[in-house]
């Protein structure tokens, strides 16, 4: 079994230089397509609804999820509790930047084995730290805002 995960991760990571440009430029076209979609009139509530809708299941909800928008939009810290603060080292974002932090955020936790993250969980997913999820597995994970 060893020979085959490392045989497989051999070949995966060859392939990964050609995998990765394809993601990263369908990631690029979707942040696109978000900031085109938030230029027009009314655009920027309509994106920030939307990403809200999306991603209040991370954050708790639309509410939390609209506040974090704002907060890395603007590049301003964001509570997302009583004792949890979110600090984007970032400065301001697109909304387009701003799906993608929060959809990579979301990724790093699901792999880590949360899915229902705590207000800490996702500050680390955003500014890098450790989680435990359930089985007490601990995973470090590296900020995706930087």
């Amino acid at each position: 079994m060893k020979t085959l995960t490392a045989c497989l991760t051999i070949g995966l990571l060859a392939l990964a230089p050609s995998l990765l440009s394809a993601a990263e430029n369908e990631i690029e076209a979707t942040a696109s397509a978000i900031d085109e979609e938030a230029s027009v009139a009314g655009g920027p509530a309509r994106v920030e609804r939307r990403l809200a809708q999306s991603f209040g299941p991370l954050t708790g909800s639309e509410e939390d999820a609209t506040r974090l928008i704002r907060g890395l939009r603007n590049g301003d810290p964001v509570m997302l509790d009583d004792s949890t603060t979110v600090t984007p080292p970032t400065g301001r974002l697109g909304y387009g930047e701003t799906a993608i932090a929060l959809s990579l955020a979301q990724e790093s936790l699901t792999q880590a084995g949360i899915t229902d993250p705590t207000s800490e969980q996702l500050q680390a997913a955003l500014t890098g730290g450790s989680v435990t999820n359930a089985n007490g597995e601990t995973t470090s994970l590296a900020s995706v805002l930087t």
